[in-house]
C-alpha cells in the first residue's frame, strides 16, 4: 500500500512561517506527474478543507515552481 506524503515548503531560502491561505496569498498545491489517483484526491481534499476554513481555495498547480504544497506518494 502507498501513502501520501504532504511536504509543506517555503519558497524562499529565508525561514519564515508557512501560510496555506492568508489575506494576500494562497499557496498552490502541486501533484507530481504519474502519481496515483489517491494523491490527486488528497490534493482536492486539502484544497477543499483550506477553502472551508479560510474562504480561499488553493489552486492545483501544474508545476512545482513556487508551489507551497507538494503531494507525492511514498
Amino acid at each position: 500500500a502507498r501513502c501520501v506524503a504532504i511536504l509543506l515548503s517555503a519558497v524562499s531560502a529565508h525561514a519564515r512561517p508557512f501560510v496555506l491561505a492568508g489575506p494576500d496569498r494562497t499557496a498552490s498545491v502541486f501533484i507530481a506527474p504519474g502519481e496515483p489517483e489517491c494523491v490527486r484526491l488528497a490534493a482536492e481534499d486539502l484544497a477543499r478543507d483550506g477553502a472551508r476554513i479560510t474562504g480561499r481555495t488553493p489552486a492545483i498547480a501544474g508545476s512545482a515552481d513556487g508551489a507551497g504544497v507538494v503531494l507525492a506518494s511514498v
